[in-house]
């Protein structure tokens, strides 16, 4: 019983402490022009990056330059600069808050 008490008060403070907006603390990426690039979501042949639904083959721009969508996976994104077409990037979702903790 006690038990079970600890860790339902454990599990309420995790849930009042978690911003229900916070999407992580940054991509994984070696290219510093997408630096700040996140991916928020995917939905059929769409991709939300940046909070912009990009479809699937168009350009974006971030920071002053141009980026491709080119191919969408599971729960990541294949992206590339345009003056850079050799060196595709992945973007993935980031990991919840509730799983990495506090």
């Amino acid at each position: 019983m006690v038990s079970r008490l600890f860790a339902l008060t454990a599990l309420f403070v995790i849930l009042v402490r978690a911003d229900p907006f916070y999407y992580g603390e940054g991509m994984e990426s070696h290219n510093p022009q997408a630096q700040n690039l996140k991916l928020y979501g995917i939905l059929h042949n769409k991709a939300n990056i940046n909070g912009g639904w990009i479809a699937l083959n168009s350009n974006f721009l971030h920071q002053n330059k141009s980026f491709k969508l080119l191919q969408i996976q599971d729960s990541c994104v294949v992206i590339v600069e345009a003056q850079n077409p050799q060196s595709p990037q992945k973007l993935c979702y980031q990991k919840p808050i509730l799983m990495r903790g506090l």
